[in-house]
């Protein structure tokens, strides 16, 4: 792999900076992640994205299996990075990678952007009028509203650790992966009544636990759909009416094998 990458002299205020594991392993990721979009074994692979494992990662960078694992967990944990992983291998992806390395025509377009608000801005003061701008007016209401929504999150977790952290993480989020963390909510709260017991809303999202955990939901016994083998074994009509009851309620497609075997 050729090329280079950007490291800001801030990055000395990193709060990982002392951990010498945390930064080995940080600019190791930096340095092996795609600088643009790639296809692995027929996977779309970002730009900024890595697919790797903890013994490669170890083997690359003499850090042990056991110390990878602690410091993947802490930089998922500050927000540097997420990881999905699957049974052979990991995809990690470097957070706001685009922020800080920029490639060479994006940033002139930035600077050139930056002069021109600086240059609309003195204009403005000098004949002192103020323009509204439709476009600023419209992104206030939508992130208005998707402040409302945070509430609407925030008060259904239930687990109310680090707001100001997680409201950020939400506003970053697509509104298609809000929906569906609302949707997931209920389930994820079923599965675990303890709130205690129930992750960090921060680690929530940085985990995208609403994508890498599939919630079984539980009946007490009863399956979700009335299935007609199941009942033809069952002698007991109060559980197969409570089976029907439970199925016109969620209305959720019925599959559980166990079941069938009894």
């Amino acid at each position: 792999m050729e090329g280079w990458i950007k490291l800001h002299r801030k990055f000395t205020k990193w709060e990982w900076f002392n951990d010498s594991n945390m930064v080995h392993l940080f600019l190791y990721l930096l340095l092996q992640s795609n600088h643009e979009p790639n296809r692995w074994k027929g996977i779309e692979v970002d730009r900024g994205q890595i697919i790797t494992g903890l013994k490669s990662l170890s083997k690359n960078t003499g850090i042990s299996i056991q110390s990878i694992r602690t410091s993947l967990d802490r930089l998922i944990s500050t927000g540097e990075i997420t990881r999905k992983p699957t049974n052979k291998y990991s995809i990690i992806t470097i957070y706001k990678y685009d922020d800080y390395q920029l490639i060479e025509g994006d940033a002139n377009n930035q600077n050139n952007k930056l002069s021109n608000k600086q240059l609309t801005i003195n204009q403005q003061s000098t004949n002192n009028q103020l323009t509204p701008n439709k476009n600023d007016k419209k992104e206030k209401n939508l992130k208005n509203e998707r402040i409302k929504a945070f509430e609407i999150f925030w008060n259904l977790y239930d687990k109310k650790i680090d707001r100001v952290k997680c409201e950020k993480k939400w506003l970053n989020l697509s509104d298609a992966d809000r929906k569906l963390i609302i949707e997931y909510i209920p389930k994820y709260k079923k599965a675990t009544p303890d709130k205690q017991f129930r992750r960090n809303p921060e680690v929530f999202f940085n985990n995208r636990t609403w994508e890498n955990e599939i919630i079984e939901t539980e009946t007490n016994g009863i399956p979700e759909t009335p299935d007609p083998a199941w009942q033809a074994k069952t002698t007991d009509m109060k559980i197969v009416e409570k089976a029907w009851a439970l199925w016109r309620k969620n209305g959720y497609e019925y599959v559980n094998k166990q079941w069938q075997r009894k």
